[in-house]
């Protein structure tokens, strides 16, 4: 139970942040975009690798 309650909670962490990812892959002035946003960003990329983390170590992911 406790992986499950991890992988949902770094899956909300994603969808919640995945909107400044993109922001920043689309922003002319990236850098400036990445010191607004860094948390988020940041936030962002731990999630993914947390979730691609569990898919390797679960076939029902």
């Amino acid at each position: 139970m406790k992986a499950k309650a991890e992988i949902l909670k770094y899956a909300k962490q994603y969808v919640a942040n995945r909107k400044y990812q993109r922001g920043y892959e689309k922003a002319k002035d990236q850098d400036a975009y990445f010191r607004s946003h860094e948390t988020q960003i940041f936030l962002f990329g731990g999630a993914e690798n947390m979730l691609k983390q569990y898919g390797r170590q679960c076939f029902w992911m």
